[in-house]
């Protein structure tokens, strides 16, 4: 799906992977470049230090 969605946007974007079991999956995916386990949760940190 990956595949399809650069070929149809004429660019090579960077695809980021997250979620727990993200470093599983991007071991046997070939289109994951970056890997960030905590990103949902790294934000909701952000967000509550601006409050």
């Amino acid at each position: 799906m990956v595949t399809r969605l650069k070929a149809e946007m004429g660019t090579n974007p960077k695809i980021v992977a997250t979620g727990g079991l993200s470093v599983l999956i991007a071991g046997v995916s070939h289109t994951i470049d970056v890997v960030e386990p905590d990103l949902t949760l790294e934000g909701l940190r952000i967000i509550s230090e601006e409050l």
